[in-house]
């Protein structure tokens, strides 16, 4: 509809044809896995569900994620013969690296090889979702009769190996992000803002909340939503009721798709947790107020400055020096990624109305101040509804920084404002005699779909 409003020679429409590729979760993660090992600098690990291949994936990562923290932990071998959870990870990691070197595409690995494995990895008993186990009931049935039987051909015909197990690729190990609860997020592709994110721990959990979701009728055999590593090591800000994890928002002024022309507003705000962080509670549920900090009780959105007082000394430098080149390396990506797939909804249709789009880009901060894009949001909330103490000065923020993004529009539109060009702005000196820590090298990595050089 926004191609057939009548528009006077100085009006814009603040919209671009296509723009659902950002804010779509599931499109979001497609364009970012154009380049896995960019993206893995800032996105986590993310997969599709709405295709079983989708599904595959995500198993193949819990189960390889699962062996390692099993691999870290050391379990030593049981006296009873019985297997431990470190023989199984070793035999697992062995198995993924001689599918990667042998297998078939369309035929999966397969990780687990019997009842005794699974039991010993991920505990006893059958995890599938309550719904398919009663759909499954004779396989069910069949798997924990053989799991209590101590003949396995499986166990005893495989040998222990003295080879120190293979690791998993790269761009899954990302260190923040994995922990001893191995926890995910699992999400509905369309809607923003938080809403429809549940983060969860242990797999028989995961799979049920998979299996609520609604079927995807013309994407395959899955259900409409996506998993998400779940950061496990974030940045804590100390709270009255305890260290509680903290997300921020960015806003994100898009120009023009071609040339891409981007400009980021020099300041953001966070929110903050209105629970302390911890996963005691993973064996009942994860406290919502915890992980999700669009969850909230209290107002707890809070100004940049605010934060970095709480988080004590040096975190003023660390955020200059590390945090805000990386994030504005992030936004720079994650817009090239999208660019191609934007631009082609616009192929061999009318131009359009001239227009601009503001985007609020969610960032989680890691234990070691590196920024993670969790996700992007069209329309973003203009601050008009935030209470609390810092109510005041939120709102201030958002009217002046409001004004001055549509100020830069308006100029770019009437031809009075020169953007500068990638030659020019690799004159520009910079304001600090530290070298900046930036997300990626100055090369790149390579390839026509590099998202760093």
């Amino acid at each position: 509809e926004v191609d057939k409003i009548p528009l006077e020679p100085h009006q814009v429409v603040n919209h671009f044809r296509g723009s659902y590729f950002l804010s779509n979760k599931a499109v979001l993660g497609q364009c970012l896995r154009r380049c896995p090992t960019s993206s893995a600098a800032f996105f986590p690990r993310q997969y599709d569900l709405r295709m079983s291949a989708g599904l595959r994936s995500f198993l193949r990562d819990y189960v390889c994620l699962a062996a390692d923290l099993a691999l870290q932990e050391g379990a030593p071998a049981s006296t009873t013969g019985a297997l431990s959870a470190s023989q199984v990870a070793a035999r697992i990691l062995r198995r993924r690296k001689e599918w990667e070197e042998n297998g078939d595409e369309e035929k999966p690995e397969r990780l687990l090889a019997c009842p005794h494995e699974c039991a010993a990895l991920l505990g006893p008993g059958c995890h599938l979702p309550p719904k398919q186990r009663t759909v499954c009931r004779a396989h069910v049935d069949a798997f924990l009769a053989s799991a209590e039987d101590s003949t396995c051909s499986i166990c005893s015909s495989e040998k222990a190996s003295e080879e120190a197990a293979p690791a998993r690729p790269s761009w899954e190990k990302q260190k923040a992000l994995d922990g001893k609860m191995n926890a995910w997020a699992m999400k509905e592709p369309c809607i923003q803002r938080g809403a429809g994110v549940t983060v969860l721990s242990g797999l028989g959990k995961l799979l049920e909340s998979y299996d609520r979701h609604s079927a995807c009728p013309g994407q395959g055999s899955g259900k409409d939503c996506v998993v998400q590593k779940y950061i496990e090591r974030p940045l804590l800000i100390q709270r009255p009721w305890g260290p509680s994890k903290s997300d921020l928002r960015i806003w994100v002024l898009v120009l023009d798709w071609n040339p891409l022309t981007v400009l980021v507003h020099p300041d953001v705000y966070f929110r903050v947790a209105t629970k302390p962080f911890n996963f005691s509670s993973a064996s009942s549920g994860l406290e919502p107020h915890a992980h999700k900090t669009n969850c909230r009780d209290d107002e707890n959105r809070t100004p940049l400055h605010v934060v970095l007082e709480a988080a004590g000394p040096g975190s003023s430098e660390t955020w200059l020096q590390k945090t805000w080149p990386q994030l504005l390396d992030a936004v720079r990506a994650t817009m090239l990624a999208s660019r191609d797939a934007i631009m082609g909804v616009r192929e061999g249709l009318a131009k359009g109305p001239r227009a601009f789009e503001l985007f609020g880009l969610d960032f989680a901060i890691d234990d070691c101040w590196n920024p993670w894009l969790l996700e992007v949001n069209t329309s973003p909330c203009m601050l008009d509804d935030c209470g609390g103490e810092h109510e005041e000065e939120l709102k201030k923020w958002a009217r002046e920084a409001t004004e001055s993004l549509l100020e830069i529009v308006l100029a770019h539109h009437d031809g009075k404002l020169k953007v500068p060009t990638y030659s020019e702005l690799n004159k520009v000196s910079s304001d600090s005699s530290e070298e900046l820590q930036r997300l990626f090298s100055e090369e790149g990595h390579g390839g026509e779909s590099c998202l760093s050089a």
